[in-house]
């Protein structure tokens, strides 16, 4: 009998119910027994921030899975999470990914305050994200994230060459378009600024295309990842993190192509996944190759659209 990907004390201290666990599509991370999906956690924090979330959130014309609390009343124990099983199923929908991302980044801003970036500069997987980020839509990756390398080496990881070498450079570069865009003055936020809001502290959902499912009652959220930052920056994410599983085309990124700030904050998208790649000791030469294809497809769409 093959050992259980979750052990027995998380099984217990969730209430899970007896039977074997079977791994959710999509995922290496998720298994499901019963009506109880468990799942390993990164980051405590952000994955304590998604279950507050999701019990306060509701959402019209969109499920929610609620999260399981320990014995203890705590989300995150030993590494693991446990939320309410709601059958769904990942989906090629783009269009509605992305539309979900404004709808979702509103509501939340009603219940969450987004995760900010730590004051502690160590470079752990989680934090990569978060550097990777302030480097994509503000600095360049070359530079800013150095010393990141340099941990990850440190660290014992394996050398900073190939994939995630080819990942940094073009990084840094989406991050040069970003800067063309804004110097040419045809930034579509300039051209056409977006209207102000009454939310004094914008959320952004910034995993949407791994956080929905669908089944024929619709949509259905299964998990909360924030940002401080207006919602078109998670959906730019998701139209990128889209590109790269080859679930659309350059087609989604002109349907879209009329919302203030669009392009700019694609270019940023896929600065940042390529930052992470570049960054995360979990990055492969097998995922390297979506996010290749993707940074072709984006540089075109961007160099179109403003005549670069």
């Amino acid at each position: 009998m093959s050992p259980q990907p979750v052990p027995e004390q998380i099984r217990r201290v969730f209430g899970v119910p007896e039977g074997d666990f079977v791994p959710e599509p999509g995922t290496a991370a998720r298994w499901r027994v019963g009506d109880v999906v468990c799942s390993r956690v990164a980051d405590a924090t952000v994955a304590t921030l998604s279950a507050r979330a999701r019990e306060k959130l509701t959402l019209d014309g969109v499920g929610v899975a609620r999260a399981m609390r320990g014995t203890d009343g705590r989300y995150v124990v030993g590494g693991w999470r446990a939320d309410r099983y709601a059958r769904g199923e990942l989906r090629s929908r783009p269009d509605e990914i992305i539309a979900l991302g404004d709808y979702l980044g509103r509501a939340l801003a009603g219940v969450i305050l987004p995760r900010r970036r730590s004051s502690d500069a160590l470079w752990r997987p989680a934090a990569v994200f978060d550097h990777a980020m302030e480097a994509a839509w503000s600095g360049e990756p070359s530079r800013d994230l150095d010393s990141g390398l340099q941990y990850h080496m440190e660290q014992g990881g394996e050398r900073f060459e190939g994939h995630r070498a080819e990942a940094l450079i073009a990084a840094t570069g989406m991050a040069r378009l970003r800067d063309s865009i804004d110097d040419a003055g045809r930034a579509e936020s300039a051209r056409r600024p977006s209207p102000s809001r009454a939310v004094d502290a914008p959320v952004a959902h910034i995993d949407l295309a791994h956080s929905l499912r669908f089944n024929e009652d619709g949509p259905l959220l299964v998990d909360v990842v924030t940002a401080p930052a207006d919602p078109i920056r998670g959906q730019a994410i998701a139209a990128v993190d889209l590109l790269s599983a080859k679930a659309a085309g350059e087609d989604l990124l002109w349907r879209w192509a009329l919302v203030p700030g669009w392009s700019k904050n694609v270019v940023c998208a896929m600065a940042y996944r390529l930052s992470v790649h570049a960054l995360h000791p979990d990055s492969s030469q097998s995922a390297f190759a979506g996010l290749r294809s993707a940074t072709e497809i984006v540089d075109r769409f961007a160099r179109a659209a403003h005549n670069l």
